[in-house]
């Protein structure tokens, strides 16, 4: 069963081996009351656990598992990954994808040419960034509807409207720049 890497225990919470959850989506569907749980210190090495509560704190999920019910058992838990079956992911609406489903599509343009195939998917504060590994590099691009035109998961591609230096070297190579000093 193929699992998807969700966060990680930042640290006990209280007496009762209560966990507080760093999660790398803030609204963190994935986790949730009533599935499995997997944490351990590298993805060979993953321990199965029940998670019975979440609830959310000011920046992370607090989480209680089963398995856990002391201090000492949680604090030993501090710094495990947390990783969770893909089967158990929460249906999405229509049209929407998981960030991860979109590694490894390739990036074409309108007309359908290929620009790149896209890398990662890394969160920012206002909206998300495709990074786009392109002939010239990799090159973040915010997903945003005005340069993200369609995710089709059945193609395994992403159209993308590319405007002036989106997938560009970040150097300016105008003729009139001048000799490069240091």
């Amino acid at each position: 069963m193929s699992r998807l890497h969700v966060g990680h225990v930042a640290r006990s919470h209280g007496l009762k081996g209560e966990l507080k959850i760093s999660t790398f989506d803030h609204d963190a569907p994935s986790v949730r009351a009533g599935i499995p749980l997997f944490l351990g210190r590298s993805e060979s090495a993953l321990a199965p656990y029940t998670c019975t509560a979440v609830r959310h704190g000011n920046d992370a999920l607090l989480v209680v598992l089963t398995e856990v019910t002391t201090r000492e058992a949680a604090d030993a838990l501090k710094g495990a990954m947390v990783f969770v079956d893909q089967a158990d992911l929460p249906a999405l609406k229509g049209g929407e994808l998981w960030a991860f489903k979109v590694v490894g599509f390739n990036v074409v343009d309108e007309q359908g040419a290929p620009l790149g195939v896209v890398e990662d998917v890394t969160g920012g504060v206002a909206h998300d960034f495709l990074v786009i590994r392109t002939a010239r590099g990799s090159h973040e691009v915010p997903l945003v509807e005005a340069l993200v035109v369609k995710m089709d998961e059945a193609a395994r591609t992403v159209t993308l409207r590319p405007i002036p230096g989106l997938l560009d070297d970040e150097e300016d190579e105008s003729p009139d720049a001048g000799p490069a000093t240091k």
